[in-house]
């Protein structure tokens, strides 16, 4: 009930609210465009290193995502093994091995990322 309450109490948005966070990612905007992270012309045409490299990052988060829910998994199965040495066993070398992919996911990241800021010419790596 009083959660009923709660949600009558939550003011709509205002006008001036909508006004100010839109000056505010105006501001970071700007910003962005000043420190050269991003361009200021939303349209232009990427290259196909840019691309490439965004695809293979793309391919790589969900690699990384997919071996950290395997690290998760293990980890669940360890604690629900109740002492049983066998199930403890295979989740120390899920876990194990997961760590391992999870790092060269990490490196390949790392390695594509100075590659392709090589070729397009943003050396900041």
């Amino acid at each position: 009930m009083s959660f009923f309450f709660l949600a009558l109490n939550i003011a709509p948005a205002k006008a001036a609210d909508i006004k100010a966070s839109n000056a505010a990612l105006n501001m970071l905007t700007n910003t962005a465009q000043q420190a050269n992270i991003v361009s200021g012309n939303a349209d232009s045409a990427s290259t196909i290193y840019e691309i490439i490299g965004e695809i293979i990052n793309i391919v790589l988060g969900f690699l990384g995502v997919l071996f950290l829910i395997l690290i998760i998994f293990g980890g669940i199965m360890w604690m629900t093994a109740s002492g049983n040495e066998e199930k403890v066993k295979k989740a120390t070398v899920l876990m194990t091995q997961a760590a391992i992919g999870l790092s060269i996911v990490l490196f390949a990241f790392l390695i594509t990322n100075f590659v392709i800021f090589k070729i397009i010419g943003l050396a900041t790596i």
